[in-house]
């Protein structure tokens, strides 16, 4: 009777070794759903991204909506003139449109004064003196190194 009892109390390799691969084979699909390129990272990142777009675009659309005159006429003049104060770069085209940049995002204002935020900056415009030296999608480095 004692030698039935023993051996039934340890594990056998089989079973230790079935249980480990099947762990791993859990940690693989988890690390996969995880870090993959529709993982759950990748979704949290493109939708912190997306915030941030819409964040900027709500806060341009405010500084020009403060510029509309009180009769309700938009005017691309007054509208620069406040996103410049806002901290934001702007330029009007022929067209009257502006273009400019608002935390680290493109942005357009139509001629009808509705923003549209083009994306991230990816490059920088630096303007020196009188005849508008231009260093048009530059890095840093390559800037430091013209300096």
């Amino acid at each position: 009777m004692k030698n039935i009892i023993n051996k039934n109390k340890g594990i056998t390799l089989i079973a230790l070794v079935i249980t480990i691969i099947v762990l791993l084979i859990l940690a693989g699909i988890t690390i996969a759903s995880l870090t993959g390129e529709n993982g759950l990272m990748g979704r949290a990142t493109l939708a912190r991204s997306k915030m941030e777009q819409f964040t900027i675009q709500e806060n341009l659309q405010l500084i020009v909506e403060d510029s509309i005159t009180e009769d309700s006429e938009y005017n691309a003049v007054k509208a620069e003139d406040f996103l410049k104060r806002n901290g934001a770069t702007a330029r009007i085209k022929p067209d009257n449109t502006i273009t400019g940049a608002y935390n680290h995002y493109k942005y357009v204002v139509d001629e009808n004064g509705k923003v549209i935020v083009l994306g991230k900056v990816e490059s920088i415009e630096v303007t020196v003196g009188k005849n508008g030296m231009s260093l048009k999608d530059a890095t840093e480095e390559q800037i430091r190194r013209k300096n």
